[in-house]
């Protein structure tokens, strides 16, 4: 791993963190690195192997549900104030049927065949329908993936209400100069949060691929930061120009929020 001198009090991985530690766990830094909440050595080959089959769907409904015993582990506590749902509609189970495909089926036929341990089903406020499978509840934790990069965007939102950042359209490399002569020179913090950064990064994690290998070595290795991907990242077109679904600039999203 290289830390870089002005990035070694700021570098917490934060978007993928939030990833993991919003319903669950995530990997931890690396033990040298004294400015990450948690600490941890280099994995055993069991744990390294469990870790890298945690999304097999023969297992992942037992791994989504303990990542805590997996990865280390940040909770965030709940808000004393929490927003209360209406109520409960007035659907039975019955009602409910689903076509997919040209077929229809039950919906417990449905959860079985997507593998689905947990649903919430809301109409105008209101629980339509709730079922916890395969020994979940609702009080258990699933990693969060993906839904972490709207949080981002919501934290980076705080954070200019608060005015510690002024603006969506200051470029990112005002408080990450680090990135300066990069691909990401010229993004602000908008093209970040609408992903339209420009750059030449294609979000495919090809088996073996470089980029396959770095999701490996960042997430369960906890050897690099995702985020130093960026260092290699080469401008492809005008900021702004190109929706481009992209984990990178989330967690440069992340970091930025850090700084």
């Amino acid at each position: 791993m290289t830390i870089r001198p002005s990035t070694a009090t700021a570098r917490t991985g934060l978007s993928v963190l939030l990833s993991c530690v919003l319903l669950a766990g995530c990997a931890t830094a690396p033990q040298a690195t004294a400015d990450l909440p948690f600490v941890e050595g280099t994995p055993s080959a069991t744990l390294l192997a469990v870790r890298r089959a945690k999304s097999d769907p023969a297992v992942n409904y037992l791994t989504y549900q303990h990542m805590d015993q997996l990865f280390g582990v940040s909770r965030l506590t709940a808000s004393p104030r929490p927003t209360p749902i209406a109520g409960r509609a007035q659907w039975s189970s019955g009602d409910f049927r689903l076509s997919t495909g040209g077929t229809t089926e039950s919906f417990d036929t449905f959860l079985e065949r997507h593998r689905m341990n947990a649903i919430v089903v809301l109409q105008d406020g209101k629980i339509v329908k709730e079922t916890y499978r395969n020994g979940s509840g609702p009080a258990t934790p699933f990693i969060g993936y993906s839904m972490s990069k709207s949080v981002i965007a919501m934290l980076i939102g705080i954070a200019i209400q608060e005015g510690r950042i002024k603006s969506v359209n200051d470029p990112i490399v005002q408080y990450l100069p680090e990135l300066k002569g990069t691909g990401y020179d010229p993004v602000t913090v908008r093209n970040l949060l609408m992903m339209r950064a420009g750059t030449d990064w294609k979000e495919i994690y090809t088996p073996g691929s470089e980029l396959d290998r770095h999701r490996d070595q960042s997430l369960n290795e906890a050897k690099v930061y995702y985020e130093d991907y960026a260092f290699k990242a080469k401008s492809l077109l005008p900021p702004g120009t190109r929706f481009n679904y992209s984990t990178l600039d989330t967690n440069l999203a992340g970091w930025l929020l850090e700084r």
